[in-house]
């Protein structure tokens, strides 16, 4: 597995080689290139990719790092961490890279989720209805993005679905309905 993204998929991607070999899986390999916050971008990982400057980076270009290893063709999956600029063209580059080496290969886009510490009062109330507003905001953008991105690899891109998920965990915390878990 290829991945890239911000700090937001460090979860999910610390437990997909366990799965893989839960699975049956053997050999699994994962590669990343993850970054904090917009440096986490598919479109930024791109240019550090590349060894681009790139505006919107506070820092120098990394050593490539995915792309030799997608050379070589061996990999089945690529997946991403959704940055809310993203835009289809920043998938494009990497899908269109991958395909030329593996034509068999599939794509995942991690969706997000709202930043909780975004809806809490200050006197700590939290609105949970403008958190899911929030995040129906975000599944409606992914939706887009993965409408478009199919459209030209038709049954190649798929979601994996994290962002309703946490607001459930959210809820389910705020109703204390999570005893194992202590909010610090």
């Amino acid at each position: 597995v290829r991945a890239t993204g911000h700090s937001w998929v460090m979860p999910a991607l610390a437990t997909l080689t366990p799965i893989a070999r839960a699975a049956g899986y053997t050999g699994h390999q994962l590669l990343s290139h993850v970054n904090g916050g917009s440096q986490g971008s598919a479109r930024s990982i791109w240019a550090a990719e590349q060894g681009l400057d790139y505006p919107e980076r506070n820092q120098a270009p990394q050593k490539a790092i995915l792309l030799p290893a997608l050379a070589a063709g061996q990999w089945d999956v690529m997946t991403w961490g959704a940055y809310h600029w993203d835009k289809p063209d920043d998938y494009v580059l990497w899908v269109d890279t991958c395909l030329k080496t593996n034509p068999a290969m599939i794509f995942y886009i991690q969706d997000g989720w709202p930043e909780v510490s975004d809806f809490v009062s200050p006197a700590g109330e939290y609105d949970l209805v403008a958190l899911r507003a929030r995040q129906k905001t975000i599944d409606e953008s992914i939706a887009q993005l993965v409408r478009v991105l199919n459209a030209k690899y038709p049954h190649k891109v798929h979601v994996i679905p994290v962002g309703n998920g946490i607001c459930r965990l959210v809820e389910l915390l705020l109703e204390q309905k999570l005893p194992y878990i202590k909010v610090v």
